[in-house]
């Protein structure tokens, strides 16, 4: 059966106003996926916009049920932009383009699920299906089943998406495969009630000026997730997370171990030890110093190149046998071990591992 397709008329360009976008360059888009629950007959009980669903379950963000329209809703959440006139210029760009071209497919018809969604969690009893996808001549067709169920939050939020998707890709489209995570994401943050303005401000530089050559991953998940959405091998190491920050956390493929990002400060062993132990878990596994036995271990497996801010001595948990007062410390800058007094202050610095 031949897919029936209407053409949506442009909605009310914003108040604000919308300027014109000279063409859709960068290839194959992909669209919007949304969280749909379903009756036994097949009709929809539910539904509402990925990005939505994990802001509320994944971000703790708050969403308004208002009787707002889907144009005021897009100028209260460029208004939150308003420190950011780069944002909104390729905003308004996008979301021009997705007016001229969008196709609403009718009622029966389905559109293909993509994989570039990697969702970190799902909701019991419903269905990821695709909301919005492009095709290759950057027309965006949109299944109307959904959107008309999906209220004018939910809506808002897919053009939203769809726009700062849009720009994503084409800042980008040279670190592929690209997953619509960090857009997601944003406009989860976007569209709440409680906005983050340095999370935004993070996401947005990724979606208007392009990633950077050391951009944060791994923040959320398993360690497998984490390491697979890092995708960096350094010799033995593999990259679990990197923060906003370019705080890094790795795990040494030989040994197993989990070695954190060395702590910003040197201190006594006692104050070194409680820094460790303090570390939030990490996939269910506890921080505390390493070993002798370990840093001898890493260091043979090439931790001092693979991991950055190595050239400090560090704090074993390991007793030195010359002295009960003194541990073994770590020299990373020549891999070799010392003697140090547990006492003495601003001597050792602290990185951690998690086994």
């Amino acid at each position: 059966m031949k897919t029936v397709i209407k053409k949506m008329s442009s909605l009310a360009l914003l108040a604000m106003g919308l300027s014109a976008f000279a063409g859709s360059e960068g290839g194959v888009g992909n669209g919007g996926v949304s969280v749909v629950c379903r009756h036994a007959d097949g009709s929809i009980a539910s539904a509402e916009l990925l990005d939505i669903y994990e802001g509320r379950e994944l971000y703790q963000r708050t969403y308004s049920e208002d009787a707002l329209s889907v144009e005021t809703r897009l100028q209260i959440m460029q208004l939150a932009l308003v420190k950011r006139p780069d944002a909104i210029k390729r905003f308004q760009d996008e979301l021009t383009t997705i007016y001229a071209n969008q196709v609403f497919v009718s009622k029966g018809n389905e559109l293909e699920l993509t994989n570039d969604a990697l969702p970190i969690i799902r909701k019991k009893g419903c269905k990821l299906e695709q909301v919005a996808n492009y095709t290759d001549n950057g027309e965006i067709f949109i299944s109307q089943e959904i959107y008309e169920e999906f209220n004018n939050l939910n809506k808002a939020s897919l053009y939203t998406h769809e726009a700062f998707y849009s720009a994503y890709r084409k800042m980008n489209q040279t670190r592929l495969p690209i997953n619509s995570r960090d857009s997601r994401k944003l406009t989860a943050y976007l569209m709440s009630n409680n906005l983050d303005s340095e999370v935004v401000s993070v996401l947005l530089n990724k979606h208007i000026n392009g990633a950077e050559s050391e951009e944060s991953c791994g923040l959320e998940g398993t360690i497998e997730q984490k390491i697979r959405d890092c995708s960096l091998v350094l010799g033995n190491y593999i990259l679990i997370t990197r923060t906003h920050e370019h705080k890094e956390i790795f795990k040494d493929n030989m040994s197993g171990l989990i070695w954190g990002n060395r702590l910003p400060f040197t201190e006594n062993h006692a104050k070194a030890t409680a820094a460790c132990v303090g570390l939030p878990k990490i996939d269910g596994k506890s921080w505390s110093l390493p070993t002798k036995e370990e840093f001898e271990t890493a260091n043979n497996n090439g931790i001092r190149s693979a991991l950055k801010n190595m050239d400090y001595w560090f704090w074993s948990s390991s007793e030195h046998p010359d002295d009960p007062g003194s541990a073994w410390l770590f020299d990373g800058a020549y891999g070799y071990l010392y003697g140090g007094h547990r006492g003495y202050s601003n001597v050792g610095s602290v990185r951690c591992v998690a086994r």
